[in-house]
């Protein structure tokens, strides 16, 4: 019979007994680490509670849940603020049970507005789910001539040549602030807040080698940029993007193979290239890189009473229109306000 217990990621002998549990389930990601958990509460004070369900030692289940209050979505608990579906394993239905009954008397006693559990299942009810998004995943089995032969659209390859045209650079290294000064730009102009710099330094410092970040230079300007995140048997990155007028010019496709031939030098078998909204342009353009698309459900459970569901998959008319005006506010500000804001919309 499993039990629940509560872990402190703070204490050294519970943050061991947790890696050793995160490392008992299929594809672990240091975003289910205590590390990953240490960083999120200290920096941006977000409280959270860890449960490890364990049967004679054997881990069956992990479950962290972050207290998340924003004016835009409501006050909720939600197992993986920011990007990626971590903190949330079972292995068996029994499991799964008790570490949703688990989250949702927290939530009751805590009085939050709904619980957000995002997964790549639907979870059972009473929980409903939103499937707005989608991730997409590329598989790197293959060599790099057989990737390039036979999973990239002949769009991608073409693209690909165009850009060698430009004498691009790409490095990869362990400096964020390169990086971090072009994701800055690149997320004003789509009208996104974003992280302060000092949160990439963070990550650096607590993640080590399973971080880094990419750069693509021209005649020495940086003009597109990656986080990269290095899991055991995959990366993934959750914030890139490229700088005009060498976005028109194809640096992004460059950055993107440039990535991909890294994480086979690496032997990594996925390259996760994250969410987007299904249908979306940039579900396109990432199933052109011959990424499948796989469901995120975003599981749900309403809490407190007269309250709703709230996401940035659906957001409101104020939210576009602020949306907007945040593209056109001067650098300077953005990157001044913006990491207060990323507390709200994580």
């Amino acid at each position: 019979m499993s039990k629940l217990v509560s872990l402190d990621c703070h204490i050294t002998e519970e943050a061991t007994r947790w890696q050793t549990a995160v490392s008992s389930f299929p594809h672990p990601s240091v975003l289910d680490s205590p590390q990953w958990c240490q960083l999120i509460q200290d920096f941006y004070r977000f409280p959270s509670w860890t449960w490890l369900s364990a049967d004679s030692d054997q881990a069956q289940g992990l479950s962290t849940l972050y207290r998340v209050s924003s004016f835009l979505l409501g006050d909720r608990l939600i197992n993986s603020p920011f990007f990626g579906t971590s903190g949330f394993h079972f292995k068996d239905p029994a499991t799964l049970q008790l570490l949703l009954n688990a989250g949702v008397d927290l939530g009751r006693e805590r009085d939050v507005d709904f619980i957000e559990i995002r997964s790549r299942t639907p979870l059972p009810e009473p929980f409903q789910h939103d499937n707005t998004f989608a991730l997409f995943d590329l598989s790197l089995d293959q060599d790099i001539d057989d990737i390039w032969h036979n999973r990239l659209s002949s769009n991608v390859r073409q693209n690909i040549r165009r850009s060698a045209k430009n004498a691009y650079r790409f490095e990869s290294n362990t400096d964020p602030e390169i990086a971090h000064a072009v994701l800055a730009r690149t997320l004003r102009i789509h009208g996104t807040p974003f992280h302060g710099k000092t949160f990439f330094q963070r990550i650096r410092d607590r993640l080590g080698d399973q971080v880094s970040f990419s750069c693509v230079e021209k005649a020495g300007k940086p003009v597109a940029a990656a986080l990269v995140i290095w899991d055991e048997h995959s990366m993934s990155t959750p914030y890139i993007g490229s700088l005009e007028p060498d976005r028109s010019e194809g640096v992004g496709y460059f950055q993107y193979w440039e990535l991909i031939k890294e994480g086979v030098r690496r032997g990594k078998t996925k390259f996760e290239f994250g969410r987007s909204p299904r249908k979306s342009t940039h579900a396109s353009y990432k199933k052109k890189w011959g990424a499948g698309e796989i469901p995120l459900f975003h599981n749900y459970l309403l809490i407190g009473s007269g309250t709703r569901y709230r996401t940035v998959g659906n957001p409101s008319k104020l939210e576009l229109t602020a949306t907007k005006l945040w593209s056109h506010l001067p650098l300077i500000l953005t990157r001044y306000l913006g990491p207060g804001l990323q507390h709200h919309i994580a």
